[in-house]
């Protein structure tokens, strides 16, 4: 209903593309939902925002972890030694 809405009162422009004015756009009715159904919502998108955050720091770890492992394996301070050539075995 919005898009048909909208683009009934969009105006084209010289790039072919269209514009829809302020006026129309402040028109618009929006459905809100209730207000407890919008606390659930806010409170669900607060714990995907909390997993993205756990996440990020994750990864952050494991890249620092790697990096350093990375450094020490090229400088000579770890060996791989026969650990390799059993885990080689392993596979």
């Amino acid at each position: 209903m919005g898009k048909s809405y909208l683009s009934g009162r969009a105006s084209g422009a010289a790039d072919g593309k269209f514009n829809i004015n302020q006026q129309t756009i402040k028109s618009v009715l929006l459905p809100v939902p209730p207000l407890d159904e919008q606390r659930e919502i806010a409170s669900e998108m607060q714990v995907c925002d909390n997993k993205v955050v756990t996440e990020e720091q994750r990864k952050a770890a494991l890249q620092a972890l790697f990096e350093t492992m990375l450094h020490q394996l090229m400088t000579g301070q770890i060996r791989l030694g026969n650990r390799w050539d059993s885990q080689k075995e392993r596979f």
